[in-house]
């Protein structure tokens, strides 16, 4: 009797596996959907890159006068 018991315990086991897998991927992809509004459009990160251009114009203008070289060509 033991031995059907432990024939019966993996199946159940790995149908258990099985369900589990399943929910964790429902519940990725109900995550992604949820914050899929996170992502910034192409306009505001575009703005963000001007702004960085802009913030760090000095260190560049301070690398190119120590090189002697124009980082723009």
């Amino acid at each position: 009797m033991s031995s059907a018991a432990a024939d019966v315990a993996p199946v159940g086991s790995t149908q258990g596996a099985s369900v589990a897998d399943q929910q964790q991927l429902a519940l990725s992809l109900l995550q992604a959907q949820a914050t899929s509004y996170d992502q910034p459009s192409s306009k505001n990160l575009r703005a963000v890159d001007v702004y960085q251009d802009i913030d760090s114009a000095p260190q560049r203008e301070q690398l190119s006068s120590m090189l002697g070289i124009d980082l723009y060509a």
